[in-house]
């Protein structure tokens, strides 16, 4: 998770991409949560929702809506599919 102060700024697209390319490498899926603020982010670098969870925050301190969660999925880009450069 990015601090808020930080977001918006692309260090969560560029260490995702970076996670990409290191399991792309492997072979391997990428498995991540997801809050509200960052699922679009998530989706838009190729993960796909497997489910959504709905935390009751408010007994904690948080707020009603604030307790939506997503678990996604990524399957590995074939290395001749990726950049070289995970930035691009």
């Amino acid at each position: 998770m990015v601090h808020p102060n930080f977001q918006r700024k692309g260090l969560g697209t560029w260490l995702t991409r970076h996670c990409n390319a290191l399991a792309d490498k492997d072979g391997c899926k990428t498995y991540v949560g997801a809050t509200p603020q960052s699922l679009g982010m998530f989706r838009k670098l190729g993960f796909e929702i497997l489910g959504e969870n709905n935390l009751d925050m408010v007994k904690y301190g948080g707020t009603l809506d604030g307790g939506n969660m997503w678990s996604l999925v990524r399957d590995p880009t074939p290395l001749e599919e990726t950049s070289s450069n995970p930035e691009t």
